[in-house]
């Protein structure tokens, strides 16, 4: 079915491309282009005082598994240390259909960034936060029966993680 999908793929460029439109990913691309070529240094200004930027040490993002790869490596690129990224989320609570964010995915982009040049890229340390303070251990174990079936169904499209125990078990 690739080449089913593939041509709808391409009728859809079309389509964008007759009514000059545009949607989430062209507009990410766009955005790591004109970071590569311009970059993002407040101190790097051409002649016509174009280019600069803002200078970006440390980036903090919640939700990530909602995020494509796309918009991953446009933090890695705007990062002035791509080890002062701190990504947390949940693939088991990805919302975007198609989007297919796993953590372990992110050791490439961390592999090709290091190829870049520009100083030693850290592979990515993944911490599983084990206790929940939001919930209490009956719907904890509710939700760990859910994400079991996920594991069983889709064991590629979310990391398997240890199941989460209550902080602080509250009555029902």
């Amino acid at each position: 079915e690739r080449e089913v999908v593939y041509g709808l793929y391409l009728r859809y460029e079309r389509l964008k491309r007759r009514r000059h439109a545009f949607d989430e990913m062209d507009f990410v691309f766009n955005l790591v282009s004109r970071v590569r070529k311009y970059g993002h240094d407040p101190n790097d200004v051409d002649a016509q005082g174009r280019g600069g930027g803002v200078s970006l040490h440390g980036i903090f993002v919640d939700e990530v598994q909602d995020f494509t790869q796309a918009e991953v490596q446009l933090l890695l690129e705007v990062s002035d240390d791509p080890n002062a990224l701190f990504l947390a989320g949940d693939t088991a609570q990805a919302i975007n259909r198609g989007v297919g964010f796993r953590f372990t995915d992110i050791k490439t982009l961390f592999h090709k960034a290091n190829k870049g040049g520009g100083g030693e890229v850290r592979q990515p340390i993944y911490r599983a936060l084990e206790l929940n303070h939001r919930s209490h251990s009956g719907i904890l174990t509710f939700a760990s029966s859910i994400v079991e079936l996920l594991y069983f169904f889709f064991s590629k499209a979310v990391d398997v993680l240890p199941p989460a125990a209550a902080g602080v078990d509250q009555a029902l």
